[in-house]
């Protein structure tokens, strides 16, 4: 029993030191909760649990502030069924208009620096990693400072594809 009783105790102070181990090591995590829309027309930003954004410059719903180098991870937290029958699942995030206080028209287009700490492609299709159809994480190296808007894409078959785009802002305190 006492075994036992001291295994829990192990795993709840692990689970405790879990994020000041990782500010310890200079890394951030950030969550976005996302929801579809009741007419299954877009993603939208779910306030409930979610802050409002943390960037310095534009605080909007969902902007995302990243200091020290980090994940990011959107999560899917409504009803999922859409109208074909199957399930909205959250599929890419793609960035674009670095430095730009305007949505781009086209995405992509990023400085080296941007593509690299994003591990993303000439159309701006960021490395992700997805944990299932309900989530999916990025990494930032964050390595200079700069803004840049992202969208996240939610798939479900039989229909259009619907977005999420608000924006990073990186302090460049990464890797």
């Amino acid at each position: 029993m006492k075994t036992k009783s001291r295994m829990i105790k192990l795993l709840l102070m692990s689970a405790a030191l879990s994020p000041i181990m990782a500010v310890a090591q200079g890394m951030s995590s950030n969550l976005v909760l996302l929801r579809v829309n009741d007419a299954g027309t877009a993603l939208e930003y779910n306030a409930n649990g979610s802050r409002h954004g943390n960037c310095m410059s534009n605080p909007g719903r969902g902007c995302v502030r990243v200091s020290g180098s980090g994940e990011v991870t959107f999560r899917l937290v409504s009803d999922r069924s859409c109208d074909s029958g199957g399930r909205w699942e959250l599929s890419g995030v793609q960035l674009g208009g670095e430095n730009s206080g305007a949505k781009p028209g086209n995405w992509g287009g990023l400085s080296p620096n941007a593509a690299g700490d994003f591990g993303a492609d000439a159309q701006g299709w960021a490395s992700t990693s997805p944990a299932s159809g309900q989530e999916i994480t990025l990494y930032d190296d964050n390595s200079a400072e700069y803004s840049l808007w992202y969208r996240v894409r939610a798939s479900c078959a039989g229909e259009a594809d619907i977005w999420f785009d608000p924006r990073f802002e990186n302090d460049g305190t990464g890797n």
